[in-house]
């Protein structure tokens, strides 16, 4: 049997998250039928060596955006099935604010989230939200 080894950035990216001074995260998927995508789900469970020896993720905060080609398009299912995998990683799930509490919910129209102003308002006040929870739980020193 023959092993092939990925020849991609995974690892670089593994060290990154293993870095004492990542605050939080926030991950993105497109929603497709009514789903995380399958790239998403994929990256995530790639992330599966920062849960052993030691929950290296345990304890810092993450949000979750989304993106879809509808506005109503299961991005609230795909922001919960995200929330799920980083929940087992020891991950501090934090929502935005009205309305997107879950996460953040984009509209791509003509392959551009540019014009929608609502999903871009819910991005921003998500990010400013993990950011803060971040600056909550981080060490005084």
């Amino acid at each position: 049997m023959v092993t092939q080894t990925a020849r991609d950035d995974m690892k670089g990216v593994l060290q990154k998250l293993c870095d004492p001074a990542l605050g939080g995260l926030i991950i993105g998927t497109p929603c497709y039928f009514r789903a995380m995508s399958g790239l998403a789900k994929c990256f995530l469970e790639r992330l599966a060596p920062l849960r052993e020896p030691q929950m290296v993720l345990a304890g810092k905060p993450f949000g979750v955006v989304t993106v879809s080609a509808f506005r109503n398009g299961g991005q609230e299912m795909a922001i919960e099935q995200v929330q799920a995998i980083l929940l087992c990683f020891g991950m501090i799930r934090v929502g935005g604010h009205a309305p997107a509490f879950q996460g953040a919910t984009l509209l791509s129209a003509e392959d551009s989230i540019a014009k929608d102003e609502l999903g871009l308002k819910t991005a921003t006040l998500l990010g400013k939200r993990v950011g803060e929870v971040a600056l909550q739980l981080a060490p005084r020193g």
